[in-house]
């Protein structure tokens, strides 16, 4: 995509929208300008009890109007079950939990830490609690190693508790320096000073995640897209690169890889190939049906 876009000077951008809320921003020039000290852990997560997610329906006809083989596009052919069409949780259309929401609180990690790519990643978890008919983990515990930092993502889609307390939402990221720790969320940011635990040092706060005119949207939704619109209108150069947005992609992706193969791996990002073990590195391409496949750049 990034090579595509480039060859064709076309104006693409990601929907990382969290980019777009001011309190990001703030918190993203609060730990590139040094307040929290030396920042060496970075840590974010997702609590959110999703139930039984897809549940068990049976195999069945798709209903009228849905060209199922369309639909599945260059996955494995199996028979139509309307449990696939929430297609998140399975591995044959999407990553789970780690490519729907931690590429969020990657997205701005990276920003933040002027980062690039990982040397080596790890991901442990698995299918635990949840019964259904998808593959996805319901519990994911990923480190991805890099040179001086260490950042690390949590989910747990059975149950609510949430390990910050005072804030208690589903997602969020925490910034560990040696001076100071930065907790970022949706709704805003504290800082809590390294020798005054407890106490919160400074606060930004962002506006609710829902509202009720519009069910389910944060508030950086519509300014990010009307940036986009924007740039495609007046050719301004995007707030974002879509470089940026593949390293962090490569993140999830990565992650994904290490669970499935059960290990941790390592990463080279200048030739973008993990590093002598073949068989993960499968899992960098997967295989396309007929009439499916990609496109010559």
């Amino acid at each position: 995509m990034v090579s595509a876009a480039r060859k064709r000077g076309i104006q693409v951008m990601m929907g990382t929208q969290q980019r777009a809320g001011p309190h990001y921003q703030k918190a993203v020039e609060l730990v590139q300008g040094g307040r929290l000290g030396q920042v060496a852990l970075v840590e974010c997560w997702n609590y959110h009890n999703t139930g039984q997610r897809v549940g068990r329906p049976a195999d069945g006809t798709p209903p009228t109007g849905l060209d199922w083989d369309r639909w599945l596009g260059p996955a494995p052919t199996v028979p139509f079950n309307p449990g696939r069409l929430n297609n998140s949780w399975w591995f044959d259309y999407a990553g789970g939990m780690m490519t729907n929401w931690a590429i969020h609180h990657i997205d701005i990690i990276l920003w933040a830490m002027r980062a690039t790519s990982p040397t080596a990643v790890s991901c442990a978890g698995g299918k635990f609690v949840v019964n259904d008919l998808a593959d996805t983990p319901d519990t994911i515990e990923a480190s991805w190693e890099f040179p001086g930092w260490l950042m690390q993502y949590q989910y747990r889609g059975f149950n609510n508790f949430h390990s910050v307390q005072s804030r208690p939402h589903h997602h969020g990221i925490c910034f560990h320096g040696n001076a100071a720790t930065l907790v970022l969320d949706r709704f805003g940011y504290e800082i809590y000073n390294d020798d005054k635990r407890g106490v919160v040092a400074e606060k930004m706060s962002g506006k609710p995640y829902f509202s009720a005119d519009k069910p389910g949207e944060s508030e950086q939704d519509g300014p990010w897209h009307r940036r986009f619109v924007d740039c495609v209108k007046g050719d301004k150069p995007l707030p974002l690169d879509l470089e940026d947005s593949h390293r962090a992609t490569v993140c999830c992706h990565l992650a994904n890889i290490a669970y499935l193969a059960g290990r941790r791996i390592r990463w080279d990002g200048t030739q973008e190939a993990i590093l002598d073990d073949s068989d993960a590195a499968r899992w960098l391409s997967r295989l396309r049906r007929k009439g499916y496949e990609l496109p010559q750049v």
